[in-house]
This record gives structure tokens, C-alpha cells and sequence, in this order.
């Protein structure tokens, strides 16, 4: 049986984007990743690939208002796979043997993105790891910063209160000279001097 460049009608089914399952959208992988990845397994497993690939292109055939329901992930995802099955067309394939040749392939692409998708994850997965210790240095820096202020409060109290102190010192040492003043004006014996601006 030999395979041509025309694309027949696809099973029906085939890449119903209701059933993908193909798609993470908690994965660090970019979404046309995903659909290269998703492309690549179908092929690895031996699926037709005039069929996969007329699945792709079929998309593009349906009105816009049905693509639009089926949400923008999936048109990037169509989109992608559409734009691989355009490449391969170029290039397609003679007979089943050349199929099966190219389908090696295939298995090498579709294990090189898995890897990378695992090396993504990881990566993701390490970043995740960093955050609680990025936490933990913002509390300790947010811990110094009320500590210094702390201090400084402590030291702003220390001088009111020396402040403090210093006038009621003052003010009795002036309540001793007022009363020694007072004596004195009793006694009839006057003062050397006149201080009428003792609590200035």
C-alpha cells in the first residue's frame, strides 16, 4: 500500500480537541511543545500519519466560531500540529517501508522532547524549591529592619527620659533658690542681686 501526498478525510475522533489529552497546562513546557511531543507519540506509536496529519489540517476547515470554543490553547495546538503536517507533506512518504524508516525517527524526536519537557519540569521544580528560602531571608531582613527599629526607639526613649531628668533638676534646683530667696526676704535681709526671671 503506498501513501501519497493527498490527505484523505480523518478518522473520525482522531484529535478531538474535547479529548486531548496531551495538554498540561501545569506543565513548564510551551504549548507548541506540547503539540510537537503530542504529534511525535502518535507517530511513534505507529498511527497512520496521512491520517494524523489530515486530522491537523482538518481543523483549520471549521468555522471560526467552533474553533473559538474550543479555546486558544487548542487553536495553538492545531495550529502547531497543522504547521508539522505542512513540513511533512513536503517530504511524504512513498511506501510503508519509508513510513516505518521515518517512524525511528520519529521515536528519537518524540524521546529527545520528553526529556526536555522532564528537564523543564525539573528546573520548574527546583525554582519552587528556592522560594521558601527567598521567603525566609525576606522575613529575616524584615526581622532586622524591625530590630533596628526597635533600637532606635529604645534610644529615642532613653534620651526623652535623660531629658527628662535634666529639667526636674532644674526646676528643684530652682525651687531651692526661690526658697532660699523667700528666707532671706523674711529675715529682712536683702539679696546682693534681683532675680526675677528664675524660671525662664
Amino acid at each position: 500500500m503506498s501513501y501519497t501526498n493527498t490527505l484523505p478525510t480523518p478518522v473520525s475522533g482522531m484529535f478531538d480537541p474535547a479529548r486531548i489529552e496531551d495538554m498540561d497546562e501545569n506543565s513548564p513546557f510551551s504549548i507548541d511543545s506540547q503539540a510537537e511531543l503530542a504529534l511525535y507519540k502518535r507517530l511513534a506509536e505507529g498511527k497512520n500519519p496521512i491520517e494524523v496529519f489530515a486530522a491537523a489540517r482538518a481543523w483549520r476547515q471549521k468555522a471560526p466560531a467552533e474553533q473559538q470554543r474550543e479555546g486558544t490553547a487548542y487553536q495553538r495546538w492545531w495550529l502547531a500540529l497543522e504547521w508539522r503536517a505542512i513540513g511533512e507533506d513536503k517530504q511524504f512518504f512513498a511506501s510503508k517501508k519509508g513510513w516505518e524508516v521515518d517512524r525511528k525517527r520519529w521515536v528519537k524526536q518524540k524521546d529527545e522532547l520528553e526529556a526536555r519537557e522532564a528537564a523543564s519540569r525539573l528546573e520548574a521544580m527546583r525554582k519552587k524549591e528556592k522560594e521558601p528560602s527567598l521567603r525566609e531571608s525576606e522575613l529575616i531582613q524584615r526581622e532586622q529592619q524591625v530590630a533596628q527599629k526597635e533600637e532606635d526607639l529604645s534610644w529615642r526613649e532613653e534620651q526623652f527620659e535623660n531629658y527628662c531628668a535634666q529639667r526636674e533638676s532644674d526646676f528643684a534646683r530652682r525651687d531651692e533658690e526661690l526658697a532660699a530667696r523667700e528666707r532671706q526676704l523674711s529675715s529682712g535681709n536683702q539679696p546682693g542681686y534681683e532675680d526675677d526671671n528664675l524660671l525662664d
